[in-house]
């Protein structure tokens, strides 16, 4: 079938619920106007859902040669799975990576409290501040002065980051 690596049985204890996710998820990219997915899920079940879409609609390696029937090929994935976690240490980097999502599209993976975080929170100079200060070593003074180049760029990022969770946002947002 087209799109989706189906494998059936489903396996033991589930419904199939995150699979029909994928396959809609999919179907949408493949055949609509839709570009940007964003899945919210709770944190303990994020790499779960990466690892699902890896399962059901395998990513292409270019130059590697395709084995079976031509619907193979159709059943590999052309989009880009994105997922915010804690490896991802900085506001910075993390907002680097939604806006290339927001930009080239895909499916963002994001828990509930990272959405909460980057979506919610009101641009301001004194947020941008507490963004642009760097970690200091434990007794150190705490340094008051920041960079207004600095405060700017991060309220900019701040402000994209939210443009492209929020408004205008994904053309689909999945909740798990």
């Amino acid at each position: 079938s087209s799109g989706i690596n189906a494998e059936w049985p489903l396996r033991p204890g589930g419904l199939g619920k995150t699979l029909q996710t994928i396959s809609f998820v999919d179907c949408c990219l493949r055949n609509t106007p839709v570009k940007t997915v964003l899945v919210v899920v709770p944190v303990n079940v994020l790499q779960n859902w990466v690892n699902e879409f890896d399962m059901w609609v395998p990513v292409t390696i270019p130059g590697e040669p395709q084995t079976g029937a031509e619907d193979q090929k159709s059943s590999t994935r052309f989009y880009p799975v994105y997922v915010v976690n804690d490896l991802l240490k900085t506001f910075e980097v993390r907002a680097t990576l939604i806006k290339k999502w927001n930009e080239s599209g895909g499916v963002m993976v994001l828990g509930y409290e990272m959405f909460r975080l980057l979506a919610l929170t009101e641009p301001s100079y004194a947020v941008s501040r507490k963004l642009c200060r760097k970690r200091r070593k434990r007794g150190a003074p705490i340094k008051e002065v920041c960079d207004i180049d600095e405060e700017e760029f991060y309220m900019d990022l701040l402000t994209a980051t939210q443009r492209s969770l929020l408004n205008p946002g994904p053309d689909i947002i999945v909740c798990d």
